[in-house]
């Protein structure tokens, strides 16, 4: 532990503080997450050429460390139109980005789209919009 001292000007007079500095991890800093969904940006969003946008950016956060999170991709008719793999993610927020696109590769048309975030056993729906 470090101090670190300055002077403060208080009714006109100097009064000198010094405070402790704590420097390095700190375990009552640690930040703590908890497994939740933080939706989509941009939404709407344009996966246009013109636009150059690499699509949309799907948020959460995880718990624990190799927590098991899966990410579907559904239309408006509930078909799931992309799949993101099962994978275990770290302690934290993460994100995926969907470029508009399904299993295929093809471009999805424009409309509303639902986004169902799976971290463990909790799931997690949000809406978004692909203009294009």
């Amino acid at each position: 532990c470090t101090e670190i001292t300055f002077e403060i000007y208080l009714n006109n007079e100097y009064e000198t503080i010094t405070l402790p500095l704590t420097v390095g991890n700190n375990d009552n800093n640690v930040e703590n997450y908890t497994d939740s969904f933080s939706g989509n940006y941009p939404n709407p969003f344009n996966i246009s050429a013109i636009v150059r946008s690499p699509g949309t950016n799907i948020s959460f956060s995880v718990e624990k460390d190799n927590t098991p999170v899966e990410i579907n991709i559904y239309n408006i008719k509930g078909k799931v139109v992309k799949t993101f793999a099962s994978a275990a993610f770290q302690s934290g927020n993460n994100q995926v980005v969907w470029n508009g696109k399904d299993e295929t590769d093809k471009t999805v048309s424009s409309g509303i789209y639902f986004s169902q975030v799976k971290i463990g056993t909790k799931i997690f729906t949000g809406k978004m919009m692909l203009l294009k």
